[in-house]
C-alpha cells in the first residue's frame, strides 16, 4: 500500500515526499522477512527483485532509491540481527539460527549483484520500449497528419472533378430536338464522374448534325480534350462533315497533346432529300436497320490528333421512312461480363433488329437492361453512348 501511495505522490510532483512511506514499508518488510525467514530468506531476494523490477517500469530514479535502500535496509537489519540488537527468532523455521557474518556477506553479496542486474535489465528494457513507443508516435501522428492532408486534397480533387463534370454536361445536349417526321434517342453513361464521351443531336435549318465521339482514356484529361475537340467544332462548317473532321485534327496535332486521340463520327442529314451524309475518323461505323434488316455501314479514316494532314472521306446513304440510325461508342460492344466476355457487336446488333416494335426512345433503356444482365451488375471498364434517330415519314 506504501508502494502504491508513493507512486500516487510522484504521479502529482510531490516526489520526495513519495519517498518517506516507501521507507517506512522498506523498513517495516525488511524486519519482517528477517524474522520469519532468516538471513538467507529466498523471501528476501524474491521481495526485493519484485520490487526492483515494478518500481523500474515506473521511474527510473524512484526504482535505484528502491533497490539500493533495499539492500541497505538489509545490510543494516542483518548486522542488528547478527550483532545481538535484534532477536533471532524464525517463525518459519525454528530450529535453524540467524547466520554468522559470512553467510551474511555472501547472500548481501549475491542480493546486490542481482538487484544491479534486475535493475540494469527492466530499465533497458523500459528504454527499448520507451524508444519504440515515441517512434511509434511519431509514425501515427506522421499517418494522421498525411491522412489529413489527403482528406483535404480529396475534397479539393472531388470539387474539381464535380466543377469538370459540369462543364462536360454542359457540351452535351440538354434536350433532344423535336423534328417534324423524326425521333430521337441517345444514352450517356459515363464510366467516371467526368467522361470522355460525346454527342450532340442539332438541327440547323434543313440538316440535322449526328455525332459521336469517343476521347481516349477517361478522367479530366480525356474531358479536357474532348472540351477543345467540341469547341473546335463550333467554327467549323459542319454540313461537310469529312473538311470538319480534317480541320479539328489539325487543331489538335498543333496543340500537342500526345498520348492522347479521339475517334469520332459525324453526319449530315438532309431532311430534302432524305440523305446521311458522314465522315468517321477511325470511330465504328452507323448501323442502319430498315425492315428487321440490319446494315453496318462502313467509314474510313484515322483517330484525330496523332498524325497531321490527314483527309476523312464522306459517304452518303439515303434513308427511307421507317429506317432506324444508330451512331455508338465503343464502350458497348466491349462492356464485358464477370467472366471477362464481351457484349460484342453480335449481340448489340441483334438488339437493334430485334426491337422494331420497341419505341426508338425506348431503345437505350432496352440495352441498359441487356448489358446489366449480361455482365451481372458488373461495372463498365468504358463511357457508353450512344445516338439513335428514326425516320417517320415525309419530311415536312
Amino acid at each position: 500500500m506504501a508502494l502504491i501511495e508513493t507512486e500516487v505522490l510522484i504521479e502529482k510532483n510531490h516526489r520526495w515526499s513519495g519517498y518517506i512511506p516507501a521507507t517506512l514499508d522498506l523498513t517495516v518488510t525488511t524486519m519482517a522477512l528477517l524474522l520469519t525467514g532468516g538471513l538467507g530468506s529466498p523471501l528476501m531476494a524474491g521481495y526485493f527483485t519484485l520490487t526492483a523490477i515494478g518500481t523500474t517500469i515506473q521511474d527510473r530514479m524512484y526504482a535505484l532509491y528502491v533497490a539500493i535502500s533495499s539492500f541497505l535496509h538489509y545490510v543494516v537489519a542483518s548486522a542488528l540481527v547478527l550483532g545481538g540488537w535484534l532477536p533471532t527468532v524464525n517463525i518459519l523455521r525454528p530450529d535453524v539460527g540467524a547466520g554468522n557474518w559470512f553467510e551474511f556477506g555472501i547472500f548481501a553479496f549475491l542480493v546486490g549483484i542481482g538487484l544491479a542486474s534486475v535493475h540494469s535489465v527492466c530499465w533497458n528494457f523500459v528504454k527499448r520500449n520507451e524508444v519504440l513507443l515515441h517512434k511509434s508516435q511519431k509514425l501515427l501522428e506522421t499517418v494522421a497528419s498525411q491522412e489529413g492532408e489527403l482528406r483535404i486534397r480529396n475534397s479539393i480533387i472531388e470539387k474539381d472533378l464535380d466543377l469538370a463534370r459540369n462543364i462536360h454536361v454542359r457540351l452535351l445536349p440538354e434536350t433532344l430536338p423535336s423534328i417534324p417526321g423524326l425521333e430521337f434517342a441517345s444514352l450517356y453513361v459515363p464510366l467516371d464522374k467526368v467522361g470522355g464521351d460525346l454527342y450532340e443531336i442539332r438541327q440547323d435549318g434543313r440538316y440535322v448534325e449526328l455525332m459521336v465521339a469517343d476521347v481516349s482514356g477517361h478522367g479530366v484529361s480525356s474531358a479536357f480534350l474532348a472540351t477543345i475537340f467540341r469547341i473546335s467544332m463550333e467554327r467549323l462548317d459542319r454540313r461537310n462533315p469529312g473538311s470538319c473532321l480534317a480541320a479539328v485534327n489539325e487543331v489538335l496535332v498543333s496543340r500537342s497533346f500526345r498520348g492522347f486521340f479521339l475517334t469520332a463520327l459525324l453526319g449530315i442529314f438532309d431532311r430534302e432529300e432524305n440523305t446521311f451524309r458522314f465522315a468517321s475518323a477511325g470511330h465504328p461505323g452507323p448501323v442502319l436497320v430498315r425492315d428487321g434488316n440490319l446494315t453496318e455501314l462502313q467509314a474510313g479514316g484515322k483517330p484525330i490528333g496523332i498524325i497531321p494532314g490527314l483527309e476523312y472521306p464522306e459517304t452518303t446513304v439515303t434513308l427511307l421512312p421507317g429506317d432506324r440510325l444508330f451512331l455508338f461508342t465503343d464502350g458497348i460492344v466491349e462492356y464485358r461480363s464477370t467472366e471477362g466476355d464481351l457484349f460484342g457487336e453480335e449481340r448489340f446488333f441483334n438488339l437493334l433488329r430485334q426491337n422494331p416494335q420497341q419505341s426508338i426512345s425506348d431503345i437505350p433503356a432496352v440495352l441498359m437492361s441487356a448489358l446489366r444482365s449480361f455482365g451481372q451488375d458488373h461495372s463498365a471498364e468504358d463511357d457508353i453512348t450512344m445516338v439513335a434517330m428514326e425516320i417517320g415519314g415525309p419530311t415536312q
